[in-house]
């Protein structure tokens, strides 16, 4: 099992919902990079930036590291921006990050993003993020797992990867 469980995908993979299905099953936190920026940012997040995301992030890592070090594991971090998904585990040297991305059809997701009535609605954004993780090399322990349909068939996937022995860098 891992220490931290990163969830990365294009904005309408699915990664709030696995996120929220993963603390459920194990009963650990979810720290979702967004709430942290919104505690700083006005409403609309008119100010939102390079640098207000860079002290979320910041308040992130200490947010982990404070969790593991009282003995918490399977801590759930989502809303990341690729980079920072890659970048939170080279943070937490010592501890087993697991990166789960989620790619999906890029019909579905265009469906799903353009659905949206708030949150993130830029549907060719959105496509452009989600075909750049299907092509990019997967990182050190992480695992590419498409999304397209049932998020029950994506959850279960991401369980028999969490408890697998599979080597790094391996996924579907």
């Amino acid at each position: 099992m891992a220490d931290v469980i990163v969830i990365g995908g294009a904005p309408g993979s699915g990664k709030e919902t696995l996120a929220n299905m993963l603390r459920d099953h194990f009963d650990s936190p979810c720290i979702d990079l967004g709430t942290l920026r919104g505690f700083h940012l006005d409403r609309e997040w008119k100010r939102a930036s390079s640098e207000d995301e860079a002290v979320a992030f910041e308040n992130l890592v200490a947010m982990v590291r404070n969790y593991l070090r009282h003995g918490y594991r399977n801590i759930v971090v989502r809303d990341l921006r690729d980079a920072r998904v890659r970048q939170l585990p080279e943070l937490l040297v010592g501890h087993v990050c697991t990166i789960l991305t989620l790619v999906v059809d890029d019909a579905e997701l265009r469906e799903r993003v353009s659905g949206r009535e708030h949150g993130f609605t830029d549907v060719d954004d959105a496509s452009r993020r989600n075909t750049a993780l299907k092509r990019r090399r997967l990182a050190a322990n992480e695992h590419r797992l498409d999304n397209t349909g049932d998020i029950r068939h994506t959850y279960q996937r991401a369980l028999a990867q969490l408890s697998s022995e599979e080597a790094p860098g391996q996924g579907a």
